[in-house]
């Protein structure tokens, strides 16, 4: 068979081909990159907490006192500057680790001075229920300080979620400049699995994007549909094909990363492939000649939702789907990969929008939408990990220094 096979168009393919050749290779990673990494960390923390701070009422009623006291003290702790000197590196990056730790320390300090406030509130409230007035006051009051004490702890869970998200990143980079100093490819990738079947989910969404942007721009054969196209081209054989033309397998360690990757990527591209059909069968909310990535978000978080909601009410809302219902892993990996396409989109979203007006402009933020994503989701769950912010810090990462890059010739 002709390597015409593996072309889906010229732009599509050269970003696939792009994305799977930087795979292997082990960039260099040195300790500017660190220090850039780890001021950068720190700013994303502090505009994170901000944010959160944002969220919590103006007034807290007897915990007022002490929530005002915490801001102050992370303001002091924020406003630190760390001397440079010969070490800068190491300077940049122990002084983020030690904002975490002593914010971590404020964060627990809250807890329990709100907490010890009110219990003091419970002991109080006996000595007074003998009047039938102050029952009714003492049960509006109680009402207030659980709703208060309920935001308090909101916003220091956030805090925690959000520390831990900043350390997981740090280590990631931090492991990643030890290893390609002191280790082989074969021992790097060997040690990295989830980092290799991250990496290349990320390639194929972004390289399925661009597929749905050129399509919506009208550049594919019009003989046939985009459903046919994308079975056609978008199949094991053929990624495998791309991949073999790009890398040799005299390594075994090449074979094991590739084979994996390949795996990954098929992966993805049978989940799009199902939600596509679903698109094409059942699509009455959307215009079927208007398939763009963000038009296939919005109907797989549909397919998402219409299974949970049989499970809810246990029947089937559309009988018609009631064969296609997802199970809970499905669901799952289905809501991992949503969190890795709106994450995705929005970097490109922020990317194109600073481009020229024009028809173009128009149609690349018709593909690729703006979505504010929260990134809530516990830093150690894995299979939701694009959900989290290290997934979120990874996306951007491959967006800015890969795919930019890529499609700048382009734009």
């Amino acid at each position: 068979m002709s390597n015409q096979s593996i072309i889906i168009n010229f732009p599509v393919t050269y970003i696939l081909s792009k994305l799977v050749s930087s795979l292997i290779n082990l960039d260099s990673y040195n300790e500017d990159q660190m220090n850039y990494t780890c001021t950068k960390l720190l700013g994303q923390f502090i505009e994170d907490i901000e944010k959160r701070k944002k969220e919590l009422p103006y007034h807290l009623g007897v915990f007022s006192i002490y929530v005002n006291t915490h801001f102050y003290e992370m303001k002091r702790l924020f406003s630190k500057n760390t001397n440079i000197n010969k070490n800068k590196t190491k300077k940049d990056c122990k002084h983020l680790m030690d904002v975490l730790t002593e914010t971590d320390k404020l964060n627990h300090k809250l807890l329990n001075k709100t907490k010890k406030k009110f219990l003091e509130n419970q002991k109080n409230k006996v000595k007074i229920e003998n009047y039938l007035l102050s029952i009714i006051n003492v049960r509006q009051r109680d009402a207030r300080m659980n709703e208060y004490i309920s935001h308090i702890y909101d916003f220091a869970y956030k805090t925690y979620n959000i520390i831990e998200g900043i350390k997981q990143i740090y280590n990631d980079e931090h492991n990643r400049l030890l290893l390609t100093e002191s280790e082989t490819p074969e021992l790097f990738y060997l040690r990295n699995n989830d980092l290799i079947k991250n990496t290349c989910s990320v390639h194929i969404i972004a390289t399925l994007s661009w597929f749905f942007n050129q399509i919506h721009m009208g550049m594919y054969n019009k003989q046939k549909s985009v459903l046919d196209i994308y079975i056609e081209k978008f199949t094991p054989e053929n990624i495998s094909k791309l991949i073999k033309s790009i890398y040799n397998y005299k390594k075994n360690y090449k074979k094991n990363v590739l084979n994996i990757c390949s795996n990954v990527m098929n992966n993805v591209i049978n989940i799009v492939e199902s939600v596509l059909v679903g698109f094409f069968k059942h699509g009455k909310i959307f215009n079927k000649n208007n398939v763009t990535f963000s038009n296939i978000i919005k109907f797989t978080e549909i397919t998402i939702l219409r299974s949970k909601l049989i499970d809810i009410l246990n029947f089937s809302i559309f009988p018609s789907l009631s064969h296609n219902k997802l199970s809970n892993g499905e669901i799952r990996q289905k809501e991992n990969l949503i969190c890795l396409m709106k994450n995705f989109s929005d970097k490109m979203n922020s990317y194109f929008f600073a481009l020229k007006s024009g028809h173009l402009k128009k149609l690349f933020l018709e593909n690729y939408e703006k979505y504010d994503m929260k990134d809530d989701t516990m830093s150690n769950s894995k299979d939701l990990y694009f959900c989290s912010k290290p997934g979120k810090y990874f996306i951007h990462k491959i967006v800015v220094t890969k795919m930019l890059f890529l499609i700048n010739i382009y734009t």
